[in-house]
């Protein structure tokens, strides 16, 4: 990245902090590598990665993790510290790929993985449909209940 390239990456980092009515910001980016993305990880204070129980899914990670080293190496001095938390999703605890899965990411990152979020069924598929949060539409829901449990030692960082 050049000089102008990290201030736009930095931009929204900078303008966050303006956005006083919230107490949070979620910046959900595409599974990229771009200035969005790079962006939204520049910003952050919490770095959220969902890592699917797809076989690819830890080369994956790999690669994501060596990408974000180096947009937080580049601009590092102008970055606040980062807290990354790992969720494990699409998960089917009766499959062996998936338990190793989250066997090893516990190991790599140790404190840093939440509990597993199982494979989306058709409530949250519904949900999707109503263009409505499956935490809504189906509060009761075992993905909704998922969800919340992955979420809570995050939110508890924030």
């Amino acid at each position: 990245m050049d000089e102008v390239s990290d201030l736009a990456v930095t931009a929204l980092r900078d303008v966050l902090p303006e956005a006083e009515e919230w107490d949070a910001a979620v910046i959900d980016t595409p599974g990229d590598y771009g200035r969005g993305t790079a962006a939204a990880i520049a910003a952050a204070e919490v770095v959220i990665v969902p890592v699917p129980a797809e076989t690819e899914a830890l080369l994956t990670l790999d690669r994501m993790t060596e990408w974000r080293a180096g947009v937080t190496r580049r601009l590092r001095r102008r970055m606040p510290e980062q807290v990354v938390w790992y969720v494990p999703v699409k998960v089917d605890a009766r499959q062996t790929l998936d338990n190793d899965l989250i066997r090893v990411l516990t190991e790599r990152y140790p404190g840093q993985v939440s509990s597993p979020v199982r494979k989306v069924g058709t409530s949250a598929t519904s949900a999707f449909a109503a263009r409505m949060p499956v935490g809504l539409f189906a509060p009761e829901d075992g993905i909704t209940q998922d969800y919340r449990a992955a979420l809570a030692p995050i939110l508890a960082t924030i």
